[in-house]
C-alpha cells in the first residue's frame, strides 16, 4: 500500500499494544464463560479508553499505537465505540486494525467459545464489509493472508489433513500445506511432507477444518520440527 518501513513497524507496534487496556478490566469479566450482562459489556468497552490512557502515559509510544488502542472498535457506519465516529473521522490505522482484530477474535479459541475456521471468519466479516468495515481494506486483507491463511488446518481432496505453511502466489485457494494425517487410513504421515497444492494436478482444498477438532496436529508437527533440528520435543 506504499507505506514506508517505519510506518509498517509502527503498525506492528500498534497491533501488539491495541488491547493493552484490558489489563484494567476485571479478569472475572474477561474470562467469564457465559454471556455478559449489559453492565459487564460496558466494562469491556472501556478497554479502548484505558489503553489510550496507558499508552499516552508511556514514553516512546508512536502516535499510531495511540490511535489504534482508542479507535479499533469504531465502525464506518458510526455504530462503534468509544466515540461513535463517522467513517470520515476514523483514521486508516484504526480501520485496518478493526478488520484484523475481529478476524483474530472470531478464529481464537476461548474459554467461552470454539474458534471459527479462517474461511468462516472471513465470510462473517465479508457480510459487514462496506457497512461496518472498510471494504477496500478487507479486499487487501484477503489478498494478503489468502483464502486459507498460514496456520489453518485444511482437508485436501485426497483425504490428507495438514497445516497451511504459506499462501501460494500462484493461487491463493491452493496453498502450501504440510500434510500430517491421512484421514482415510486414520494414521499419521511420517514424516510430514510439504505439498504445493497449486502444482498437483487434480488436488484441491476441500475444507478448512476446526482447530478444536484437529489442534493435536499442530503438536505433532511441532514434535517433528524439533526432532528434525535435534531438539527435545
Amino acid at each position: 500500500m506504499g507505506k514506508t518501513k517505519y510506518q509498517v513497524r509502527t503498525l506492528g507496534i500498534a497491533g501488539f499494544l491495541h488491547d493493552i487496556g484490558k489489563v484494567r478490566v476485571p479478569s472475572e469479566i474477561l474470562q467469564k464463560p457465559s454471556a455478559l450482562t449489559e453492565g459487564e459489556y460496558e466494562e469491556i468497552k472501556k478497554h479502548s479508553t484505558h489503553g489510550y490512557q496507558i499508552l499516552t502515559e508511556t514514553p516512546g509510544i508512536p502516535e499510531t499505537a495511540l490511535k489504534v488502542a482508542r479507535l479499533h472498535h469504531e465502525r464506518i457506519d458510526g455504530g462503534g465505540y468509544p466515540d461513535a465516529l463517522p467513517e470520515s473521522k476514523i483514521p486508516f490505522e484504526a480501520r485496518l486494525a478493526a478488520i484484523v482484530d475481529v478476524y483474530d477474535a472470531l478464529t481464537a479459541v476461548r474459554c467461552y467459545k470454539d474458534g471459527m475456521t479462517p474461511t468462516q471468519a472471513l465470510k462473517r466479516i465479508m457480510a459487514d464489509a462496506g457497512t461496518k468495515f472498510d471494504q477496500n481494506l478487507f479486499k487487501r486483507f484477503i489478498k494478503c493472508i489468502g483464502v486459507y491463511p498460514p496456520g489453518s488446518i485444511v482437508r485436501l481432496s485426497n483425504g490428507k489433513i495438514g497445516v497451511v505453511e504459506n499462501v501460494s502466489r500462484e493461487n491463493s485457494a491452493k496453498p502450501l500445506v504440510r500434510v500430517v494425517y491421512d484421514a482415510e487410513r486414520q494414521e499419521y504421515i511420517d514424516p510430514p511432507r510439504l505439498v504445493h497444492v497449486s502444482r498437483e494436478p487434480g488436488l484441491s482444498v476441500l475444507s478448512s477444518e476446526s482447530l478444536t477438532d484437529w489442534g493435536f496436529l499442530e503438536k505433532r508437527l511441532h514434535e517433528f520440527e524439533e526432532a528434525e533440528r535435534g531438539l527435545p520435543a
